[in-house]
């Protein structure tokens, strides 16, 4: 971190193993998902394993990010949906979302105050940018707020969802 902008991931030690079952898997899949996670420390570690981020970019299959519900405030500038997508695609060196999973619902004010305490902020949906990229929009009020006041992707809604895109 530098001036609370995030300068440079890198991964320690550089080479790592990567079991060869991963690389089967990968080869196999019919949809890959991305997500979902925190961008800079759930998503894109992932990528800075160059024989896993090569393995994603050759799979002729459907590539599904799952954006967030909240982004950390200090990972990006802007709280969107296509920054996210272009910060993955900054990453992989390429373009690979084929579609976006994206909450289309507004979050109560009294919820989103508890998050921003904790530096958190929403992640808004910018469809016409989305669409500009070229990448495939799902979007709903994915959205469900626990008993404690947590916001969480709605089991039903999600999978219902993913089913219905996979399907496609």
């Amino acid at each position: 971190k530098c001036d609370s902008k995030i300068i440079r991931i890198s991964l320690k030690p550089e080479k790592i193993t990567v079991n060869p079952e991963v690389f089967k898997v990968i080869k196999a899949a019919d949809t890959i998902f991305i997500g979902p996670g925190d961008l800079f420390t759930t998503i894109l570690p992932n990528f800075l394993i160059k024989e896993i981020m090569d393995a994603v970019k050759e799979s002729k299959c459907m590539k599904v990010y799952i954006c967030n519900l909240m982004t950390r405030r200090y990972e990006l500038d802007d709280f969107l949906v296509s920054k996210h997508i272009e910060k993955i695609n900054e990453y992989v060196k390429g373009d690979i979302i084929d579609y976006v999973v994206a909450n289309a619902g507004e979050i109560p004010d009294e919820v989103l105050i508890k998050y921003r305490r904790l530096k958190y902020t929403d992640v808004k949906l910018d469809e016409e940018e989305i669409k500009r990229m070229g990448v495939g929009l799902i979007k709903k009020r994915f959205l469900k707020i626990d008993e404690n006041s947590y916001i969480r992707h709605d089991p039903y809604k999600f999978g219902k969802a993913l089913i219905k895109l996979i399907s496609i």
